[in-house]
């Protein structure tokens, strides 16, 4: 599988719009490591001039570093390579409405860019042997009943403490039957992160 990132894009939800080379650099080997893990192949891809950034785009394994060029942008070169790959299993990481509406015309699912780095950050802490990383996904309590260690455990994970109402339940059970053809591809990708 390919998995398609705009680098920037996904960076500027983690940190704002000051890049820093550390901070870069640091998700580029996240994603070396993620790649050599899971035989992904990984096609990121900066806005900018590779000389600038004075950093390697061939890197061992799968994966491959692209800046757009002087003048560029990448919104274009990730449009040019869902275009040309369209038929190869691919996931889209990017919170661009462009760039994710222009994946639904070619059937490539996408997903969220902080929700995707979170992701990367807790797989390369657990196969380097660290603990869990907080996750910034909510946990729901399923019942209305209380159990105070459980409830604490919870807010202190999430910060809150959102119940889910059985009419809530129902409604995301019917939902969830009724998934469309972007969202089942969606799903079989997400399951072989």
């Amino acid at each position: 599988m390919i998995i398609l990132i705009d680098g920037y894009n996904v960076l500027k939800q983690v940190f704002s719009n000051e890049i820093t080379s550390y901070q870069r650099k640091q998700f580029v080997d996240w994603l070396v490591h993620y790649a050599r893990v899971t035989k992904h192949k990984i096609v990121l891809v900066f806005d900018g001039d590779a000389r600038l950034h004075n950093e390697p785009n061939d890197y061992a394994g799968d994966i491959s570093v692209i800046y757009a060029g002087f003048g560029k942008i990448a919104d274009d070169l990730i449009l040019d390579f869902m275009d040309k790959n369209y038929d190869q299993e691919m996931l889209l990481v990017s919170n661009d409405q462009e760039l994710v509406l222009a994946g639904e015309k070619h059937d490539i699912p996408s997903i969220d860019a902080l929700g995707f780095y979170q992701l990367l950050k807790n797989r390369v802490a657990h196969e380097k042997g660290k603990d869990h990383v907080p996750s910034s996904k909510k946990l729901v309590k399923l019942i209305e009943s209380t159990d105070p260690e459980v409830d604490n455990l919870m807010a202190e994970y999430t910060g809150d403490l959102p119940v889910e109402t059985p009419e809530q339940r129902v409604i995301k059970e019917k939902q969830s039957r009724k998934l469309s053809k972007i969202q089942r591809k969606l799903e079989r990708i997400l399951k072989k992160l």
